[in-house]
């Protein structure tokens, strides 16, 4: 399953996205999911701290891409390099 976290740039700083990933690892682990992989962006240098604070390590860099939307409207495909990190169960 793939799914997209972003906190709004107001509200950083309050632990959500802490709070967010807790309670989908908590599914997980519910699940008998025992391995979680996240993507992020190498200058998403916040999030990758968070990241490896909550026990996620690097353990490859992958081209990724995703239908995007512009401020008018309009779709396109964004491409980008993701660090990809890995927490074991």
């Amino acid at each position: 399953m793939r799914a997209a976290l972003a906190t709004h740039p107001r509200l950083e700083g309050l632990g959500l996205a802490t709070m967010l990933i807790g309670q989908l690892e908590l599914r997980a682990a519910q699940r008998g999911i025992s391995t979680l992989r996240l993507g992020v962006e190498p200058d998403n240098h916040r999030a990758l701290r968070l990241y490896e604070h909550l026990g996620y390590l690097k353990i490859s860099e992958s081209v990724a891409s995703w239908e995007a939307e512009r401020a008018d409207g309009s779709r396109f495909l964004y491409e980008t390099t993701t660090v990809e990190m890995s927490k074991p169960g």
